[in-house]
């Protein structure tokens, strides 16, 4: 699992890459072709996003752009927005494009994503293991049923997935029922702190699973 630092760096990366999203968004209410189609297809792969952020850098605001030494993670979050959680629905008329509209949801399908369970027992076999507690994947599924294990497995979950996001191995629409499945004010206010202290109650709970299941 990722250390304390480098939660409060991904949280860091995540909201920039958020803020970018939705300026794009804003931008796109005056000028559709801030977000067309052609625009959309560049930022939704990795390495053409990479090509638009470099040709848009200057006309950009400098609180959404990435550090130096932190772009490959920014675009890779920042591109699987277009996976995850967000499409954009363009209006046109003949050859010309009236609005581009950017909206929740993914542009993969309107469906309830599977493997919403599997996310959360994968990630709570990976916390367990990073302190030697080992359980098993049925154990796992097991665990990540249980009501009481809620918020605080979601939570690590969705933080462990945006490091997974960041690294370009992120699972796609499932993120967004996560995300979603997080409690108003956690989604408000998701700090480093509020974290690591899910992380803790859930290494308690594993701990004393495995205590008594040995």
């Amino acid at each position: 699992m990722v250390t304390r630092d480098e939660v409060a760096e991904l949280l860091r990366l995540h909201d920039k890459a958020y803020q970018l999203l939705l300026w794009l968004g804003q931008r796109a209410v005056r000028h559709p072709k801030a977000l067309s189609p052609e625009v959309v297809q560049q930022l939704a792969r990795p390495a053409t996003c990479a090509e638009w952020l470099a040709a848009s850098r200057l006309s950009l605001p400098a609180n959404v752009l990435p550090d130096k030494g932190m772009q490959d993670a920014f675009v890779n979050l920042f591109s699987s927005f277009f996976s995850t959680s967000f499409h954009v629905e363009h209006v046109s008329l003949g050859n010309k494009l009236l609005d581009s509209s950017l909206s929740t949801g993914s542009s993969a399908g309107r469906r309830n994503p599977s493997g919403f369970i599997a996310a959360q027992a994968l990630a709570l076999r990976h916390l367990g293991g990073s302190e030697n507690i080992r359980i098993s994947d049925a154990e796992a599924r097991t665990l990540a049923k249980r009501k009481s294990m809620q918020p605080n497995l979601l939570l690590c979950t969705y933080v462990w997935e945006l490091d997974r996001r960041a690294k370009g191995k992120g699972k796609g629409e499932v993120v967004h029922r996560i995300w979603r499945s997080l409690p108003v004010d956690l989604r408000k206010n998701m700090t480093t702190e509020a974290v690591w202290e899910a992380r803790n109650r859930l290494l308690e709970t594993l701990g004393s699973f495995a205590a008594e299941t040995q």
